[in-house]
């Protein structure tokens, strides 16, 4: 969606750490419907932002929306400003207990989209969040959006209408200032695409996620993770493009383009 930035009202943002984040100075605008948005400017960051929002919701990762503000001269992102939005550590879903660390093999997908390798420990993690607590799926499906979208970012959670949500994408898809502005010249993919393909790690992301949370390896988790890859697989991201074909150079919807392409042939080849 693309909002006209001319109709928002303006209001100021106090950032409650008390200091601007690595997107700088941020704002509030309003629209007519009483929707909040959350404001940033960094081109880059207005890319990023938008498609991972997007790109989350189409594929089941709990976080707010995004829009679009567009003017005659600058193109801003509005993230949905969350009136009971409250951060959270990911330090608070960390289960007491590895799971069982042996020989056998791991894989992250069998021949028919299941886990194969050891078996789950005798004696399951025990943490603040049971191991079948939704707010835990909610965790393990944005652990698998950064893996997706090659988040550089720490992890960025907050509870929100009854839901973990993840916020702040602009470190993704291993863009930079630099490499970002190539795109708005039209300089070409291979060197930014590339950069992306070289940071992408599929094959060990579940192993990875469960022993980082201390959790076992269950059926539970294992489906939690998987619910953003195989709906990434069935997307139509048709609709994320048109958008950003409206504000921007076509170079830039057709990066992500690329990098979705990619992204979708490696999970193709795990799943072989």
């Amino acid at each position: 969606m693309i909002l006209d930035g001319k109709r928002l009202n303006k209001l100021p943002f106090s950032d409650p750490r008390g200091e601007s984040g690595m997107s700088g100075k941020l704002h509030l605008a309003e629209a007519a419907d009483g929707t909040k948005y959350l404001v940033k400017s960094n081109l880059v960051d207005v890319a990023n932002e938008f498609v991972a929002h997007k790109l989350a919701k189409m594929i089941g990762v709990p976080t707010s929306d995004a829009v679009l503000i567009k003017t005659d001269r600058t193109v801003k992102v509005g993230i949905v400003f969350e009136p009971d939005f409250k951060r959270v550590s990911m330090d608070e879903f960390v289960g007491v207990e590895k799971a069982d660390d042996d020989d056998d093999p791991l894989f992250f997908y069998g021949s028919k989209g299941v886990w194969v390798g050891r078996n789950p420990p005798q004696n399951p993690s025990v943490g603040k969040y049971s191991d079948d607590d939704p707010f835990l799926a909610e965790l393990m499906a944005y652990l698998s959006f950064r893996d997706l979208i090659v988040i550089q970012d720490n992890p960025q959670l907050a509870f929100a209408g009854g839901h973990l949500i993840s916020f702040d994408y602009a470190e993704s898809f291993y863009l930079t200032d630099v490499t970002f502005s190539g795109l708005l010249r039209g300089q070409g993919l291979s060197h930014p695409v590339g950069l992306f393909a070289n940071h992408l790690h599929l094959a060990s992301g579940y192993r990875n996620t469960i022993e980082i949370l201390h959790r076992p390896n269950t059926e539970f988790l294992l489906d939690a993770f998987l619910v953003p890859v195989f709906a990434f697989q069935d997307a139509d991201f048709q609709p994320i493009f048109d958008d950003l074909d409206a504000v921007f150079p076509t170079t830039v919807s057709a990066f992500y383009s690329a990098c979705f392409e990619y992204t979708r042939r490696q999970i193709a080849k795990l799943a072989e």
